[in-house]
């Protein structure tokens, strides 16, 4: 119980450090808890999410039935390329490029 308290006045902290004036603090507190909406995401989004994340679904459960963390490192060196130009490849392709910058570079 304390970890939460301690969380939830840890994120109202963040708020503070990030807001500018104190009513920026109020506003973002008040939409935290009273402006909830429903977001739902296209099904090609859905689609793309669920591609991406059944080839790492796959490598997960060769680690769990062989109980080997480091399955795909011990493969053949063909094997091994194979899987990690898929995953950069994939993520060159759906990464994001154009993210904006964290908030720690803007001061």
């Amino acid at each position: 119980m304390i970890r939460r308290i301690t969380f939830h006045l840890l994120c109202a902290g963040w708020l503070v450090f990030r807001a500018q004036p104190i009513g920026q603090v109020i506003e973002m507190l008040q939409s935290l808890i009273l402006d909830i909406e429903v977001y739902t995401l296209p099904l090609s989004a859905v689609l793309i999410a669920l591609f991406l994340m059944s080839f790492l679904l796959i490598i997960q459960l060769f680690q769990y039935q062989t109980k080997d963390l480091l399955f795909i490192l011990k493969q053949n060196w063909l094997v091994r390329s194979a899987v990690f130009f898929l995953m950069y490849g994939l993520f060159f392709i759906f990464g994001v490029a154009d993210g904006e910058e964290f908030i720690y570079f803007q001061f």
